[in-house]
């Protein structure tokens, strides 16, 4: 699984799944971790499209994190550990190593109202 913004710019190829309506698929965040790896992506995807709030206790790592409804960005904010907390209506919610959603100046960061998807490599 990918993550691709519609520039083009692929954000994640090592992206994994949480089921975050299960308990054991909650356990998939990154609490605790000292490092998260370049290219690397955690999506929790939700049924509906609601209010969700991002939290960082013993997080020791700042993150980027996207809200997307319907595979438009809704919001996007960098997290600082222990204290980042944001929230935004989104059916899916992507965690990034921090700078991910920056881009390189060429139209490829990753802003409200771009579109984005999650691909199955071919």
């Amino acid at each position: 699984m990918r993550i691709v913004h519609e520039s083009g710019r692929v954000l994640a190829t090592d992206v994994q799944r949480s089921d975050p309506n299960s308990i054991l698929g909650q356990d998939t965040s990154v609490m605790g971790w000292r490092s998260i790896p370049v290219e690397s992506a955690i999506a929790f995807r939700f049924d509906e499209q609601r209010s969700r709030t991002v939290r960082m206790p013993f997080v020791f790592v700042s993150l980027d994190v996207c809200w997307v409804r319907g595979g438009i960005v809704e919001k996007t904010s960098t997290l600082r550990p222990f204290v980042g907390r944001a929230t935004a209506i989104a059916d899916t919610v992507l965690e990034f190593p921090a700078g991910t959603l920056r881009g390189d100046g060429n139209g490829s960061s990753v802003d409200a109202g771009d579109q984005i998807e999650m691909r199955t490599p071919k």
